[in-house]
């Protein structure tokens, strides 16, 4: 099932980004879905995401123009 997960945390970044890159994989069950990781080691926040492999959520994240503001979305924008 397509969602996010996270982790926001003081810990070293690569014990993080494995963790989340487990709970990513948790989540990807169905050969039909892509996933992906995005870290800020610097802020101590870690996102993963699953989605359909067709559908505009395999894009993320989403940056603004700046690339100051970052979006994870688990689901569809209609």
């Amino acid at each position: 099932m397509p969602g996010i997960v996270g982790i926001i945390s003081d810990r070293p970044a690569a014990e993080c980004e494995s963790l989340v890159g487990t709970m990513v994989a948790s989540m990807k069950h169905e050969p039909f879905y892509v996933s992906g990781v995005h870290s800020v080691p610097e802020m101590g926040v870690y996102a993963g995401w699953t989605a359909l492999k067709d559908s505009s959520a395999v894009n993320q994240p989403f940056f603004n123009q700046k690339r100051d503001i970052i979006l994870v979305l688990a689901g569809e924008c209609f």
